[in-house]
């Protein structure tokens, strides 16, 4: 089974590569040292392949107790065996950071698409759907067995969902690795890629409809010395909390609800607010005729100024 999914990796992160390192600068603001072509991400896939090997034997994965932390640490391994190869073709340790970051990112976002996919045919509610794809991340890859493997806890409030993570193995082998080796940039490589996901992951968990963004908040990580990630997930931001680039914001400061939602729209025919023209739609009146009460299906107006809809007869 892990041979069939680092299999499944390899062919996955070779293919966000290509689409994320292809073309990129080979050193920042300096244009004029050239651009990543293809045959050089072949060669920094060869060699990260090479360097995962080595990884993932001295890792020995076969001691974690679930298939989800043999997984995700294993993904964890590939983000230093393809910061390794880069830093190798002479980029600097940083921006190799960076460009790692970017592939993992487009490998991660396509395990959210099927659960995404999933959470918006059952649930209307976005932070429903937030916590339906949180709930079965926590089946795979993130079961909690405790130590060596995750150890957390996670509940669900009103308008948010939380998980509180005290052990990482993923973070774990790469502190393995560093006490072994020296930190040549490992751990800063792990902390702006799997660290950092979260307020990304939270945004394509509900991103798409009427600008929602969510809101994620950590106010502790373990990767930079806490003893917890301590992690609140929301859909919409909570009271007294700034979004993230100061929208739907209130005249006093306070989130506006109203901001977010699609009946402000104008009509691009008549112009007039989509909740004028949703309130006008609604049956208001109701008359009596030879074949007894009738109930008017709409509210507009005919050329005359009285009110009409079709099918209806004058009282």
């Amino acid at each position: 089974m892990m041979r069939l999914f680092l299999s499944v990796i390899r062919r996955s992160a070779r293919r966000a590569a290509y689409q994320i390192l292809e073309g990129r600068l080979i050193e920042q603001d300096r244009p004029e040292r050239g651009r990543l072509l293809r045959h050089d991400v072949d060669q920094i896939l060869d060699r990260a392949r090479i360097e995962l090997d080595r990884l993932t034997f001295e890792a020995k994965l076969e001691r974690l107790p679930t298939r989800g932390s043999r997984h995700n640490t294993l993904l964890a391994l590939f983000t230093l065996s393809a910061y390794h190869a880069i830093v190798e073709r002479g980029i600097e340790p940083s921006y190799a950071a960076e460009l790692v970051a970017d592939v993992g990112w487009k490998f991660y976002e396509r395990m959210v698409a099927v659960p995404r996919f999933i959470a918006r045919c059952l649930y209307r509610d976005p932070q429903k759907q937030i916590n339906f794809i949180l709930r079965l991340f926590l089946i795979y890859p993130f079961s909690s067995a405790g130590k060596p493997g995750y150890e957390l806890k996670a509940w669900s409030e009103a308008d948010r969902y939380c998980t509180f993570w005290t052990h990482c193995p993923p973070l774990q082998a790469v502190r393995d690795y560093i006490e072994k080796h020296g930190d040549h940039g490992e751990l800063e490589v792990f902390q702006r890629s799997w660290c950092t996901y979260d307020w990304a992951l939270t945004y394509a968990m509900v991103g798409g409809g009427f600008q929602q963004k969510g809101y994620y908040e950590r106010p502790h990580t373990m990767s930079k010395g806490d003893d917890v990630c301590d992690m609140c997930w929301y859909a919409h931001p909570p009271g007294g909390k700034a979004d993230v680039d100061g929208e739907n914001r209130a005249p006093d400061g306070r989130r506006s609800d109203r901001a977010q939602s699609p009946y402000d729209r104008t009509c691009a025919v008549s112009g007039r607010p989509i909740s004028q023209i949703n309130d006008a739609l609604k049956p208001e009146r109701t008359f009596t005729t030879k074949n007894g009460p009738q109930v008017s299906l709409g509210g507009r107006q005919n050329r005359d100024g009285r009110k009409g809809g079709r099918g209806e007869r004058p009282p």
